[in-house]
Parts: structure tokens; C-alpha cells; sequence
């Protein structure tokens, strides 16, 4: 009978469909999830990023062999006004431990940030119908209370038109121009032509990528709980619990776009709620990304877009 038990432990730990690690092993310098034609690279040694991320064979990232700092799609702590610039090393770009892994899916976690005290863990799987679920968990780990949001920030080509819902207006305190943020445009009240490329209806919100290029390189809004972003014959959408405008934190739009002046990436990024964390809380936020091919190009696609894009926000409900 001790035998039997034994054996059954045994098959149990090393069985290869999940992986969990009592211990802290050396993070794995890459990790590829592959199913339902998605091909993932997370990279734990470099801030637990995904640094690729292929549909059918088809790059839908800025990766590292473009950028060896500026790549793929990380996590930071929001407000910016509260670290400027770089991001915390610990949380964007040092060394995660892997916790866990299938096949599909994986946990890992980040040391504790001597800046902030903040320990982020990242769960990232592939899910049956094809989208990719990212929780991410910030934890407080100070004995004093600390106000903070996530803020997912993906890097992709800079190309095609980035799409949303614009929600309600951005307070008006947030009008250009705005000396403290001087390359910010906010959506408030004010005409969304002062922003190039850019056309607002009471609907939809496009920017087309490769005119917003200008001393403004960076756009803040609300949305209605996602943002797309279409190039070629590819949508790459995000998808998230929607934020009302007073629960965001300062200074910082729901959804944002950054244009990368001179580079050739735009980024594609969302804002958890701003919340207070006593010691030892955890603030939780859920994101799901959904990559399609749209049967036509050109000025049809985004029609074709805008279809794809609803029947998967429904979807994700």
C-alpha cells in the first residue's frame, strides 16, 4: 500500500501538464505558450514581458530584434507622476520567478520593488476561444498605505488606425495646454483636430497611426472598456472592465496612445481603477487581448474591424 502511494505521488509531481514550484527556481530566460494558432513568448527574466506574439504565423508585436529596451508588452505602476522616468526596474524590466505552468499557461512573480514596495504577479493563458487572459495582481508589501493602478502597456508597428469608444469627456482641468504634461493630449471638450490624425464621434474614436506623428505624441481618453488597434489585414484588440473617469488616476487616460516620435512603434495601453492598498492588499486587474485576421484590406477593413471587434466584446462578457 506505501508503495502504491508512492507511485501516485510521483506521477502526480512530475506529471507534465502542470508544473508547480514549491521552491524558487532561477527564472526560465523564455517561455513559449502555443495553442488555438497563438504562439506567446513571455520572457521572466526580462519583467516577465511578452516578447512576441505570433497569430497564424504572423508577428503582432515590436519586438527586441527592432528595440532591445523598448519592446513588447509590459506592466507599470500609475500614476507616472510618481516615478517619472524609467519605470521601476524591479516590476518592468528585472527578473520574474516562475510559479507555475501548463501548456497554456503561466504564474509568475516579481521581486519586491525597493522604490514602491510593490510585488506584481502576472498569470498569463491561452484560453479555449482563442484570446489571451492577463491577470495581473500588485500587491503592497510596506506597512503603510499606498494609492495605485496598473497600467499595461503594449508595444506594436507603427501602422494602421487605433480604435475606441470615447466614453465621457476628460475633465476640463486637463485642457491644453498643460504645463506639467506639455506633450498630453487630453479628450475633453475641446475640438479632437488639434491632435493629428485623430476624428471623435459620439461613437468611435479613430486615430490614423501614421499621421500622428507631431510635438503631441501622446493621446488620453476614456474609453467604454477596450481598445483596438488595426493594421493590414490584423485587429489586435483589448478588452477590460470599464473605468468611470473619476476612479482613474490623475493625469492618466483609461485608454492611451503613444506614438513614439522618431521610433517605429506606437503603444497600445490601458489603465487599471486608481486604488487605495493598506499593507499587505492586493489590487487585481483582468485584461483579455483577442488577435483576428479581417477578410478584407483597405478602407473596408475597418468596417470589417468594427464588426469583429463588438462580436468579441460580447464575447468576453
Amino acid at each position: 500500500m506505501f508503495f502504491f502511494r508512492q507511485l501516485w505521488l510521483l506521477l502526480l509531481l512530475t506529471n507534465p501538464e502542470t508544473r508547480r514550484f514549491s521552491h524558487k527556481p532561477p527564472s526560465a530566460r523564455t517561455v513559449r505558450l502555443i495553442a488555438a494558432g497563438l504562439d506567446l513568448l513571455v520572457l521572466p527574466r526580462q519583467g516577465g514581458r511578452i516578447g512576441s506574439l505570433k497569430q497564424d504565423g504572423i508577428e503582432q508585436l515590436f519586438t527586441a530584434d527592432q528595440d532591445s529596451v523598448l519592446f513588447g508588452s509590459t506592466v507599470w505602476t500609475s500614476p507616472q507622476s510618481v516615478w517619472r522616468w524609467p519605470p521601476y526596474p524591479s516590476l518592468d524590466s528585472g527578473p520574474y520567478t516562475l510559479l507555475e505552468q501548463t501548456p497554456r499557461s503561466l504564474t509568475m512573480q516579481s521581486a519586491v520593488c525597493p522604490q514602491s514596495g510593490f510585488q506584481l504577479t502576472k498569470a498569463i493563458a491561452i484560453t479555449p476561444d482563442s484570446a489571451i487572459a492577463l491577470t495581473y495582481t500588485l500587491q503592497n508589501q510596506t506597512d503603510s498605505s499606498r494609492t495605485v493602478a496598473l497600467w499595461e502597456v503594449t508595444r506594436r508597428p507603427k501602422a494602421g488606425i487605433c480604435l475606441f469608444a470615447p466614453g465621457s469627456f476628460m475633465p476640463d482641468r486637463y485642457r491644453m495646454p498643460n504645463p506639467a504634461y506639455k506633450h498630453a493630449f487630453y479628450l475633453t471638450r475641446q475640438p479632437a483636430s488639434v491632435f493629428p490624425g485623430l476624428t471623435v464621434t459620439d461613437s468611435l474614436a479613430r486615430l490614423r497611426v501614421e499621421q500622428a506623428d507631431s510635438p503631441v505624441p501622446k493621446l488620453f481618453s476614456d474609453s467604454r472598456g477596450w481598445i483596438a488597434h488595426v493594421a493590414d489585414d490584423q485587429v489586435f484588440v483589448k478588452v477590460f472592465a470599464d473605468t468611470p473617469v473619476a476612479d482613474l488616476p490623475p493625469f492618466q487616460g483609461e485608454v492611451e496612445v503613444f506614438t513614439a516620435p522618431l521610433k517605429r512603434y506606437i503603444e497600445v495601453e490601458a489603465h487599471s481603477p486608481y486604488r487605495r492598498l493598506g499593507p499587505g492588499q492586493s489590487l487585481t486587474w483582468r485584461v483579455r487581448w483577442y488577435v483576428r485576421s479581417l477578410w478584407q484590406r483597405g478602407p473596408a477593413a475597418e468596417s470589417d474591424a468594427m464588426r469583429l471587434i463588438h462580436q468579441l466584446i460580447r464575447q468576453s462578457s
